[in-house]
């Protein structure tokens, strides 16, 4: 789903402007993308209070960090030698998305069960892209661990505060 369409699930309204209020909805859009249920699974994440707090952001930042060290540690940390082939295709690319045939021309395959890639078809082509936004972040950023993964997410909410000011 799109941005704009996660912003208008009922369900979601006072958490995303709660989220706009603490200038938390871009990095949050970043990580978790356009998934509804990430979106709930995060507001279930703790108790909301009807305003923003140190303790809200902290919890948001919290959690942030928790899906991109799982996207790293449990995704591309744990992936098949094969996937890890196709994760360093895209870092020398800096792709976001690149044609199954092109993987295939290199010898290359996503194998299954995968958590971090998928294969989808965009105007009649098929393509391999990350299997979910953290991941995406972690190849783009060439995260390595856990101490890259807190940089990311600082890098994130800088960015943020960059475009506030």
């Amino acid at each position: 789903m799109s941005k704009e369409q996660i912003e208008s699930i009922p369900e979601l309204e006072g958490f995303i402007n709660l989220l706009k209020s603490c200038n938390l909805d871009g990095p949050v859009w970043k990580v978790l993308g356009g998934s509804p249920a990430k979106y709930l699974k995060l507001t279930e994440a703790f108790e909301l209070s009807n305003t923003a707090s140190e303790e809200f952001v902290d919890q948001v930042k919290n959690h942030l960090q928790s899906v991109l060290g799982e996207a790293l540690n449990k995704s591309v940390a744990k992936s098949s030698a094969n996937t890890k082939a196709i994760v360093d295709v895209f870092r020398q690319k800096k792709a976001i998305k690149i044609p199954i045939m092109e993987l295939i021309a290199m010898g290359l395959l996503v194998d299954y069960p995968n958590k971090v890639f998928r294969e989808v078809k965009t105007s009649g082509r098929w393509f391999v892209e990350p299997a979910t936004s953290a991941v995406s972040l972690i190849i783009a950023g060439n995260i390595q661990d856990d101490d890259d993964v807190y940089e990311l997410l600082e890098k994130l909410f800088n960015e943020t505060k960059e475009k506030v000011k």
